[in-house]
């Protein structure tokens, strides 16, 4: 016996098991309540169920999420922007009837378990507005969190609040004591179209200083492993962090492809088209036009060293995966 109604308000229903031939004594369950709703839950019974696959931290849940933490240096504590990025095909369901109810909960928690930082933010997505875009890309947020000097796990739950479907991802977010750093090339940035998909940051924070995802006061949108097609082009933003004293000292940068395997392939192709001076942190941008011509389909990833001009030996790496398909 399989029940019919799977999903519902938690009702109990009774079953009644009869034999026709006489004589023989019958045991069953006297019957089965129905699996609530996600839309039926209180708010508590909710945020418990979310706890619970945050300090888990396994299943991943029906809904492919990516994070991606860039701690940048500063003084005192670091600002460490976060994006998340999920296929926005995904959130798309019969279901909703011309809003789609986002919930994104982000925590990082040190090498004890102890919550360092967080934010958490709710969406309402207006499908009869945004739904074409949506059905083009991906939905991205991206916020901010502070830390120390550390070693960190972030843990990212990406929740459909009308059907309960979630999608759940951790990465570790290493932040630097850049106290004594002289040189830190920070791993590329694959640059989206602003065209596709919904893009969604939280408010500045303030201070008059430009938003870490815009070049020269325009805004980019990055991608988390994107894919290539074969026979285009990609647009890279690279961050470089001089100390105060060495902000304006020349740079060179060589940019190479590595396999799966992790074995060089080819120097990257790639063509300086933009920059911005240091800021008053000691954070350059430069923006690359890079190319994958050439590149059969397959698992690559992107490494970028630069070098001081004037002392060879200081050096710094980095590195992003891409897809070429």
């Amino acid at each position: 016996f399989r029940p019919t109604v799977r999903l519902g308000e938690g009702k109990f229903h009774r079953l009644k098991v009869t034999l026709r031939q006489k004589g023989l004594h019958v045991s069953a369950r006297a019957g089965y309540y129905e699996t609530r709703a996600y839309r039926t839950l209180n708010p508590l019974e909710r945020s418990l169920l979310t706890a619970d696959v945050i300090n888990g931290g396994g299943a991943r849940g029906e809904i492919p999420v990516g994070a991606l933490a860039i701690p940048l240096a500063g003084s005192g504590i670091a600002r460490v922007p976060v994006l998340i990025q999920v296929p926005a095909s995904s959130l798309q369901d019969s279901k909703h009837s011309g809003r789609v109810r986002i919930a994104i909960y982000v925590y990082l928690t040190d090498a004890d378990g102890g919550l360092a930082d967080y934010f958490s933010r709710n969406l309402t997505i207006d499908l009869a507005r945004e739904g074409a875009r949506l059905s083009a890309g991906y939905l991205r947020y991206s916020g901010a969190c502070r830390l120390l000097p550390g070693r960190y796990t972030l843990r990212a739950l990406v929740q459909d609040e009308e059907t309960g479907r979630y999608g759940f991802a951790n990465a570790s977010v290493n932040v630097p004591d850049y106290s004594g750093t002289r040189l830190q090339a920070f791993p590329p940035l694959f640059l989206g179209d602003e065209g596709r998909g919904l893009n969604l940051r939280e408010p500045s924070s303030g201070g008059g200083g430009e938003e870490i995802f815009e070049l020269g006061g325009a805004p980019f949108v990055p991608q988390i492993d994107p894919p290539i097609p074969a026979s285009g082009d990609s647009k890279i933003c690279l961050f470089v962090y001089r100390p105060h004293g060495d902000g304006d000292r020349p740079f060179d940068v060589d940019v190479e492809i590595l396999g799966d395997d992790g074995k060089s392939r080819a120097p990257a192709r790639v063509a300086l088209i933009g920059r911005t001076t240091a800021d008053t942190d000691g954070l350059t941008k430069l923006m690359l036009d890079f190319s994958v011509r050439d590149l059969p389909p397959g698992r690559y990833s992107l490494k970028v060293t630069v070098r001081d001009s004037r002392e060879k030996a200081l050096e710094s790496s980095s590195e992003a995966p891409f897809t070429v398909s």
